[in-house]
């Protein structure tokens, strides 16, 4: 609440699951409050989708439910679950990590987006 409340904008994180897609509207509810309440000036920038497997299904239905409720929230940058973004943690982000470039594209992508909207 406290970091909400002195937030300019704020990004909604989506994994596709079901639990999540659920969530999202209480989350949303809670947005609205710390408006009413502590800070009008609070902006959702967005909902970026993450971990996202391409291989399943299920992660694209969930993505198109969330374009349809909730219509032009959807940031197009879209957070791919990567073996080289898990690996950070262990090779770090100094020059010995190979697989750096490929692990953080994306979410310069997202940033630049981000910008844009903010």
């Amino acid at each position: 609440i406290n970091g909400l409340a002195a937030a300019d904008a704020v990004v909604a994180m989506f994994e596709p699951s079901k639990f999540n897609f659920s969530a999202l509207p209480r989350f949303f509810e809670t947005i609205e409050h710390i408006q009413d309440k502590l800070n009008s000036n609070l902006k959702i920038a967005g909902i970026l989708a993450t971990i996202i497997d391409s291989r399943r299904t299920d992660s694209k239905v969930l993505l198109d439910l969330i374009k349809e409720e909730y219509e032009g929230l959807l940031f197009q940058t879209i957070i791919n679950r990567k073996a080289a973004t898990g690996r950070i943690a262990i090779f770090g982000f100094g020059p010995n990590n190979k697989e750096l470039e490929g692990a953080v594209e994306s979410y310069r992508s997202f940033v630049k987006e981000l910008l844009q909207r903010v």
